[in-house]
């Protein structure tokens, strides 16, 4: 007698179990990429985007504050790709779009993630670009203007601060 009722005990958890475990693997759906939410692209059409709307900027002069074709600096830049590829508004320094966005470590760059630098020393970051995808980073160097760099050259590697995701 008492080894049925152990048995039934026994199948009365199995089967809670069992449906426990269909609801809350029912709600998790399947993993997808955090580009997929924004207007259900993938890594590869963020990338398309970014580089449409940042290959007009190639080869546009550095000027400092400057936000305009005539001459731009990194976080205009930024603020400019976000606007036209996303239409999302960034803070105008870099130090203050540093201070928004979601932290991502460098493994888990996705395109459209702004990755900072220090090039003076002091705290925080002056510099800043836009990560493309690749290891390659779209910005503007004081010398050459917007250009595509390397994000995993050493000159970059050692100026390297932080990266923060705006995108959902």
């Amino acid at each position: 007698m008492l080894n049925r009722l152990y048995k039934k005990q026994g199948m009365v958890k199995y089967i809670l179990f069992i449906i426990v475990f269909s609801l809350l693997t029912a709600c998790t759906g399947t993993h997808t990429n955090y580009h997929d939410r924004f207007k259900g692209e993938d890594e590869r059409q963020i990338k398309q985007k970014l580089l449409t709307v940042s290959l007009k900027w190639l080869n546009t002069p550095y000027r400092y504050g400057g936000t305009d074709s005539s001459g731009i600096d990194c976080s205009s830049l930024t603020q400019h790709i976000f606007k036209e590829t996303f239409h999302i508004s960034l803070p105008r320094t870099a130090s203050q779009q540093m201070a928004g966005g979601k932290f991502v470590r460098m493994p888990w760059l996705k395109p459209g993630d702004l990755v900072f630098f220090k090039n003076i020393r002091g705290a925080g970051a002056d510099h800043v670009g836009v990560y493309l995808g690749g290891r390659e980073f779209i910005h503007v160097s004081s010398k050459k203007g917007v250009i595509i760099s390397d994000l995993s050259s050493s000159h970059y590697k050692k100026r390297f601060v932080s990266a923060r995701r705006y995108l959902p």
